[in-house]
């Protein structure tokens, strides 16, 4: 659906989606995830990394430009922590099957 959202050049969506997962991938202690949400969600309003307007922000193929590469960036930093969740909660599970 997002993939969709980005297609369309929805950025109030994608903002909102982006703003919605930085705080629970904070509470379960990603690091990289978050910051590379906040870029997803300045970058779809039209901001640069710090929250201040950027100055081609009405050129909307550049935003959907600038949103996907943090997009990646994201899809990325959650690939790397994928693997030892998933390790962690395999031995829980083996833990509790004994």
């Amino acid at each position: 659906m997002a993939m969709t959202k980005l297609e369309g050049k929805d950025f109030e969506t994608i903002s909102k989606y982006a703003s919605s997962l930085r705080e629970p991938s904070e509470a379960i202690g990603l690091i990289k995830v978050p910051d590379g949400l906040l870029k997803v969600e300045c970058y779809s309003l039209g901001q640069n990394e710090d929250g201040t307007e950027a100055p081609d922000s009405d050129d909307l193929d550049l935003r959907l430009e600038r949103v996907s590469e943090a997009c990646e960036m994201v899809k990325r930093d959650c690939g790397d922590v994928e693997g030892p969740f998933r390790e962690f909660y395999e031995e829980l599970e083996d833990k509790k099957d004994d």
